[in-house]
């Protein structure tokens, strides 16, 4: 179990971006493919998840499958959730186990994420699908407020691009167009 801090920088070009990581210091982490596959049940509290999500590393080929509970703390300046993870071995089981509880699977999206570590905050930048949520963003995720306004500063952020919304809050304004978090 950890807690996770994180905020979300809206409105990116991606190029741009990674260029003012780098030029920060900014270090490659990974560079990834993720299927995230959401289970829906009625006993989770609202804006709380759990997530099954199969991650293939584009430089080495690695992958890994890992369920998560993320658990909605708050969000002020950061957002804030419990994260309880474990490593999963056979993914097609557990979804049938879910099925046969009555745990909906009903979201399956893809997105790129390349990873830096810099200062001590990780800053990951996500592209959905184009139907789940068109537009490029970055998370910044850091142990507390100060490291984050550090992070602001130092890249040159302007404070009106940061979020605390969930992608699936983001991902709203695509109902319309037949894909989202709700489906």
């Amino acid at each position: 179990m950890e807690k996770e801090k994180e905020v979300k920088v809206l409105g990116i070009d991606i190029e741009e971006f990674e260029q003012r990581v780098l030029d920060a210091g900014g270090v490659f982490r990974a560079f990834e493919r993720q299927e995230n596959i959401l289970i829906h049940s009625d006993h989770l509290p609202d804006q709380s998840y759990l997530r099954l999500r199969i991650t293939r590393d584009l430089t080495t080929g690695e992958e890994s499958r890992t369920l998560t509970y993320k658990e909605f703390i708050g969000a002020e300046t950061l957002r804030k959730n419990m994260e309880y993870s474990t490593e999963i071995s056979n993914q097609e089981n557990l979804l049938t186990i879910f099925e046969h509880i009555g745990w909906d699977t009903s979201v399956r999206a893809f997105k790129t994420r390349k990873s830096y570590l810099l200062r001590g905050a990780i800053i990951d930048i996500d592209r959905w699908e184009e139907d789940m949520y068109p537009d490029p963003y970055a998370e910044i995720e850091v142990p507390n407020d100060q490291k984050l306004e550090e992070i602001v500063q130092l890249l040159q952020i302007d404070p009106n691009q940061l979020s605390t919304l969930s992608i699936k809050d983001l991902s709203q304004e695509n109902v319309e167009e037949g894909c989202s978090w709700n489906d």
